[in-house]
């Protein structure tokens, strides 16, 4: 695996060595090495979601967790995006969007207090994510993709497709002070 740093501090992007031949391909999702970029802990659960064109599913992030996320897109095509919500961080606020999509070789390494969402490109995208802390109502806390003071000139063609929850979250600066 080749491990690159991005735009926010501690978002990588890992590269992943896929083995394609006239059967298929055989890549590693997960192998326990990555333990040592999430400061040594373990992955304690695996999620898959599978979503229309259009959906958006976001802006996610657990309140008072240290919750690392591993994201390949195994089906289908994504833009995956994440913001930084640390207040102390550097890199504060910046938001990162990556196109992710089965036949591109990269997963996201996502680090505790940052947003996570995606726009789905394709009918039948799935996106297999690990994190190390299991979500819990109580500490699951977000915000809306149309807020303008975070997602400046995100747009579509086409209306997007959100969870009735989703729609309703806040705007940023409203949940801004739970992180």
């Amino acid at each position: 695996m080749i491990c690159k740093n991005t735009t926010i501090k501690g978002l990588k992007i890992i590269q992943i060595d896929c083995h394609e031949d006239n059967r298929g391909c055989f890549y590693e999702f997960y192998n326990k090495k990555y333990d040592s970029l999430i400061n040594g802990t373990r992955f304690a659960q695996i999620n898959f979601s599978k979503s229309k064109k259009n959906v958006f599913r976001g802006m996610h992030l657990l309140k008072d967790e240290q919750q690392y996320k591993l994201i390949k897109c195994i089906n289908g095509k994504v833009l995956d995006i994440v913001i930084d919500c640390r207040k102390g961080s550097s890199t504060y606020k910046k938001c990162f969007k990556i196109e992710l999509s089965a036949s591109c070789n990269y997963e996201l390494l996502i680090p505790p207090g940052c947003a996570h969402g995606f726009l789905s490109y394709e009918n039948d995208s799935i996106i297999c994510f690990m994190v190390n802390v299991s979500s819990c109502g109580k500490q699951e806390i977000g915000f809306n993709i149309f807020d303008s003071s975070i997602f400046r000139n995100f747009s579509t063609e086409n209306s997007l497709i959100l969870s009735k929850k989703d729609s309703l979250l806040p705007a940023y600066d409203v949940v801004e002070g739970m992180f």
